[in-house]
């Protein structure tokens, strides 16, 4: 499926999607140019979401998911786990992201971990929560503060 952020939105449209499943397998690309620039160069670095799943009643105190960047310095586009513990958000680059180009990933939320497999790397981040109700899935959002500088494409299949 591809989800689509417009020009001076945050997110995707989408419907909320529940699930019991403790594993997502899944693939992503960009069909636009994931690259931008913000006016705000404070909020270059922040972490913008791709896809993957909440791990308790809500997704900002324990989820993880892939997301991306654009490095304006190393002018690439940069893969990354973004996961929240406890209420506090972590990031961990995995590597250079392009256009037009199919990622396969994984997550899987284990008794005390996640395990992610994306961008040919592996991490396996400390888990806290103890959920085990249903999740739902967190689909493309850009931004923090700021909002999306164009319009980004990124086609999703889940299976």
């Amino acid at each position: 499926m591809i989800y689509t952020i417009n020009k001076g939105s945050h997110r995707s449209t989408w419907l909320p999607k529940f699930t019991f499943k403790t594993s997502l397998a899944f693939s992503f690309e960009f069909l636009s140019d994931p690259a931008y620039t913000l006016d705000n160069k404070a909020d270059q670095g922040d972490t913008n979401k791709i896809f993957g799943i909440s791990d308790s009643w809500h997704h900002q105190k324990h989820s993880v998911r892939i997301g991306w960047r654009y490095d304006s310095k190393l002018k690439k586009s940069i893969g990354c786990v973004y996961f929240y513990r406890d209420g506090k958000h972590f990031v961990e680059d995995l590597g250079a992201i392009e256009q037009n180009k199919p990622y396969i990933c994984y997550i899987d939320i284990s008794q005390n971990s996640y395990t992610v497999i994306a961008l040919d790397k592996k991490v396996i981040i400390p888990r806290t929560s103890r959920w085990w109700g249903p999740r739902y899935l967190l689909f493309p959002y850009f931004g923090g503060q700021q909002v999306a500088p164009k319009q980004f494409n990124i086609e999703i299949n889940n299976w």
